[in-house]
């Protein structure tokens, strides 16, 4: 497929009725075409092309939004990854850190405070 520079919705319909297309015109002009008829037919021939561009130029838009979507959707995939990825070191550095100090990371029991405290000298002589 050919690729479009050019935007076909911006273009203008040129003037075959102009000294510029008489060439053009001429080559049209038999017996039964005149001239106002030729300039019509060059219109209608513009115009059809015009619209075949421009159904191109949708399409190629189209692809376009597609392939750039896909992309952005193969970068977030691809972060994604990464950020997995880095989370497995970490979680790895994390243990082995653990493993390596184990005084450190030991978990610091929780008693219950006792119920009774005796505040009288005689009491604990009890």
């Amino acid at each position: 497929m050919v690729l479009l520079q050019n935007d076909p919705n911006d273009a203008a319909c040129l003037d075959f009725a102009s000294v510029d297309y008489t060439e053009a015109c001429v080559a049209l002009i038999m017996d039964v075409v005149d001239n106002a008829t030729a300039t019509v037919l060059l219109t209608q021939s513009w115009t059809a092309g015009n619209k075949a561009k421009k159904a191109i130029w949708a399409q190629q838009i189209g692809a376009e939004a597609e392939a750039h979507a896909d992309a952005e959707q193969q970068a977030h995939e691809l972060q994604a990854l990464q950020d997995a990825a880095c989370d497995l070191e970490c979680q790895a550095l994390h243990t082995k850190e653990q493993k390596k100090n184990r005084v450190k990371y030991l978990p610091i029991p929780i008693h219950p405070p006792p119920h009774h405290c005796p505040q009288d000298p005689i009491e604990l002589c009890d």
